[in-house]
């Protein structure tokens, strides 16, 4: 008796707990849907506008948005340059350390019948 209650009791919770989100997501689901074609033809129409502006303004633009929107834009502006650098320096140092052990492996040979490589690749 007191599991059909409790069942009883999960059910109409559940039953309000939908009425309720479908109360707020339908209005929001449709505020969406109304807007997306605004939202493409907004940002298709800037692309063009962007597309045809001469390199010196696109460097003034983003300049001046950094500058008035300063703070968070130049400093992930900084990391993303500080990640590029810091993986073309990897690149590098794990190229030539791989070059170097391939100069080693060469000049060592085979030790027992059996080629031996210094590094695990």
């Amino acid at each position: 008796m007191a599991a059909e209650d409790a069942e009883e009791t999960t059910t109409e919770k559940m039953a309000k707990a939908a009425e309720l989100l479908q109360k707020i997501a339908s209005p929001m689901i449709s505020f969406i849907f109304e807007s997306i074609p605004i939202v493409i033809n907004v940002a298709q129409s800037s692309y063009n506008f962007y597309q045809r502006l001469p390199t010196n303004y696109i460097h003034f633009l983003i300049g001046t948005i950094m500058c008035f929107f300063g703070g968070i834009y130049p400093t992930v502006f900084a990391a993303i340059e500080v990640r590029e650098y810091e993986l073309q320096a990897v690149l590098f140092f794990c190229s030539a350390f791989i070059q170097l052990s391939d100069l080693l492996y060469s000049s060592l040979g085979t030790q027992g019948g059996r080629a031996r490589r210094p590094y695990n690749c």
